[in-house]
C-alpha cells in the first residue's frame, strides 16, 4: 500500500500520558500548513488578502496576533494552546523555541478559524450538545470529569474554551468535506458485484483491524525519529492512549481518526508491517518500523476471518428441569427417580424435547 500523505498539521489533543522535550523539537520541524482538502473543496477555499499576523508577542499585553476576515485571534488563544503543548512534553523552553511554536501555533489557528468560515458559508453548523459530547470523550480519556477536565486546562494555563474551539473546527471541517466529496460518489451494481465476488474469494482470510503512527525522517533525523517513537511506545505501554498521541503527533491523514486504518488483510499493508503484523495479538504495540521515508508505530485492535462468524458473537441459551422429590421419599426411591431422569437426560436431542 502506498505511503498515506503526511500530515503536517499540529494537533493540540493532549494525550493523559507526558513524552519529553526531544519530541516536542522533532515536532517543531513540520510546518504549520492546513491539512490539504480534496481539490474540489480547496479550490474554493481562498486565504483571504487581510489575513494578518503581526509582530512578537508582549508578555503581560493582551492584543490583536492575527486578524482572519474580521475574526481576531489574540495572543491569549495563542497562549492557551501552546500550554497545552508545553504541559504534554513536560518541557522548558528556550524564548527561541517559545516563539518559534508560538508562530506555528498561529499559523494552526488560522487555518482552523478559515474552516470555520468556509464551514459556515456552506450552511454547516456544529451545535453546543456536539462540542460538549466530544469534550466528553476527551475528558473520558484523561480519565476525568468534564469538571475536572475545565480546572486541569485552567490550572495548566489553558482553557476549555480553546480546546472546544478546536472541536467545533474539526467537526466542521469533516463535514464539510463529506458534503463536497460524498454527492459525486456513485456506486453501481456492477461495483457491488464485484465487491460481493472479492469478499466470497477471501472468506476464511484473517483481517486486522490496525491502527497507526508515521513520522517522517531523514538519513539527519533518522536517530531522533525513533528516540521519540520509543518514548511514545513506553507512554502507549503505560497506559496512554493510543488515539490521542497518534491524533497528537501522527503525520499520516490517519491522524484526524486516531490513527485508525480500519480492517485490512495480509498483504495489503508494506512487507515491513506486514511480518509484524501476523506476529501481534489484540491490544500490542510494535515499532519503531522502519519504512521508506519513515517510522511506524502499528496498533493491533482486532482480528476476525472473513465472512466467518465470530465466537464472541455466540449466545448460549439455557434452560433448566427440576426433578422435585416428595417430603417423605425413601433413599431407594430417590436413586430410582435419579436413575430414570439420569437415563432421559442421555437420549435428549434439544432443548425443545427436553
Amino acid at each position: 500500500m502506498s505511503r498515506l500523505m503526511n500530515k503536517n498539521k499540529l494537533f493540540f489533543f493532549v494525550s493523559a500520558a507526558m513524552v519529553t522535550l526531544p519530541f516536542l523539537q522533532a515536532s517543531l520541524h513540520a510546518q504549520g500548513t492546513a491539512t490539504p482538502a480534496p481539490a474540489s473543496s480547496a479550490q474554493k477555499l481562498n486565504l483571504p488578502s487581510n489575513v494578518t499576523v503581526l509582530g512578537k508577542s508582549v508578555p503581560n499585553v493582551r492584543k490583536a496576533t492575527a486578524i482572519v476576515n474580521g475574526e481576531i485571534i489574540t495572543g491569549t488563544d495563542v497562549d492557551e494552546r501552546v500550554a497545552l503543548i508545553i504541559i504534554a512534553n513536560s518541557a522548558k523552553l528556550s524564548p527561541e523555541q517559545l516563539e518559534q511554536l508560538r508562530q506555528q501555533v498561529t499559523r494552526n489557528i488560522i487555518d482552523e478559524t478559515l474552516e470555520i468560515q468556509e464551514a459556515k458559508s456552506n450552511k454547516i453548523d456544529v451545535t453546543d450538545d456536539e462540542v460538549e459530547q466530544r469534550y466528553a470523550g476527551v475528558s473520558k480519556n484523561f480519565k476525568r470529569t468534564t469538571k475536572q477536565m475545565d480546572e486541569y486546562l485552567t490550572s495548566i494555563g489553558s482553557s476549555a474554551a480553546s480546546l472546544k474551539r478546536q472541536i467545533r473546527g474539526q467537526i466542521a471541517w469533516d463535514r464539510l468535506l463529506r458534503r463536497k466529496v460524498e454527492p459525486f460518489v456513485n456506486v453501481g451494481q456492477g461495483e457491488i458485484d464485484d465487491i460481493v465476488q472479492r469478499l466470497m474469494a477471501a472468506k476464511g482470510q484473517h483481517e486486522y483491524r490496525v491502527s497507526e503512527i508515521y513520522n517522517s525522517a531523514t538519513p539527519e533525523t533518522s536517530a531522533e525519529v525513533q528516540a521519540n517513537q520509543h518514548k511514545i511506545l513506553d507512554q502507549i505501554k503505560s497506559g496512554g492512549s493510543f488515539a490521542a498521541y497518534a491524533t497528537q503527533f501522527s503525520e499520516s491523514s490517519t491522524a484526524s481518526q486516531g490513527g485508525d486504518l480500519g480492517w485490512v488483510r495480509q498483504g495489503v499493508l508494506p512487507v515491513a508491517l506486514d511480518s509484524q503484523l501476523v506476529n501481534m495479538r489484540p491490544g500490542e504495540v510494535a515499532g519503531p518500523i522502519a519504512l521508506p521515508g519513515g517510522y511506524d508505530i502499528l496498533y493491533l485492535a482486532d482480528e476476525r476471518e472473513v465472512l466467518t462468524a465470530d465466537p464472541r458473537d455466540a449466545t448460549l441459551a439455557l434452560r433448566q428441569i427440576s426433578v422435585p422429590f416428595a417430603p417423605n421419599i425413601t433413599e431407594d426411591q430417590a436413586k430410582a427417580k435419579t436413575e430414570e431422569f439420569a437415563a432421559a437426560t442421555r437420549v435428549m436431542q434439544g432443548c425443545g424435547q427436553a
